[in-house]
């Protein structure tokens, strides 16, 4: 792959994959369905961004919060809420009418660009960030799986490394919505990471970062602490 596929614009693929080393050592082994086993604990403070469900109308909303379906169901959610659980998925390939099911594994384009521009403020490093991304996405411009540069190598993964500026994070370009696996700034100060088959985002970072998330309106957010259980999965079970 060269330096920089024309479907990531402003990011380099890194042959070197030991600045992801602290990162490997410090999740959680064997704990799967733990914050702590997604995002490593070092951090005062840890969130967790709902993705938005859509609806399965035409003429409905592309964007629908989970709290908005809490609502109409005459319930509320939480740090622990599971996207199957709230809309009574329990079978089937897709989520119940009217509703489709959130994305897998990706932020939408809106939330991206949010976190890019809250984190952007808190660390010292904006201009150089580290991104792993799963090679299992199918990506054409990419080495095929055991093929290419070496891997970070995850509990339940391995991700393809990259370098480039807080603002490259919402620049994958392909057929399909798609935002890193894991990603974090040269000084560390903050973790972002989404599991592959997941309808949530979790963060790690200071306190005054998360609260600032807290109050942005293009996110929908829930404060969580590393030893809270992850929504484990977009299938029912």
């Amino acid at each position: 792959m060269s330096a920089e596929a024309s479907a990531f614009p402003g990011l380099r693929a890194e042959s070197d994959v030991s600045p992801a080393q602290w990162l490997v050592e410090r999740l959680w082994p064997g704990r799967t369905l733990q914050v702590g086993s997604v995002v490593p604990d070092v951090y005062p403070a840890y969130a967790r961004v709902l993705h938005p469900a859509r609806s399965a109308t035409s003429d409905g909303p592309d964007k629908v919060r989970w709290s908005e379906i809490a609502d109409e169901r005459g319930t509320s959610i939480d740090s622990g809420v599971r996207f199957n659980d709230l809309v009574g998925w329990r079978d089937g390939p897709d989520a119940p009418f009217p509703y489709s099911a959130p994305l897998r594994g990706s932020l939408t384009e809106e939330q991206n660009i949010a976190l890019d521009e809250i984190l952007a403020g808190f660390t010292s490093r904006p201009g150089k960030v580290w991104y792993c991304l799963w090679d299992g996405y199918g990506w054409p411009e990419l080495p095929a799986y055991g093929q290419g540069p070496p891997r970070v190598h995850l509990e339940n993964e391995d991700c393809l490394l990259f370098t480039g500026p807080v603002t490259a994070s919402a620049n994958l370009q392909g057929g399909w919505a798609q935002s890193f696996t894991l990603w974090w700034p040269d000084d560390r100060a903050w973790c972002v990471s989404t599991p592959v088959d997941g309808f949530s985002t979790y963060i790690g970072g200071t306190e005054a970062c998360l609260n600032a998330l807290l109050r942005e309106q293009r996110l929908e957010i829930l404060p969580v602490r590393p030893e809270d259980l992850i929504d484990p999965s977009p299938y029912p079970a």
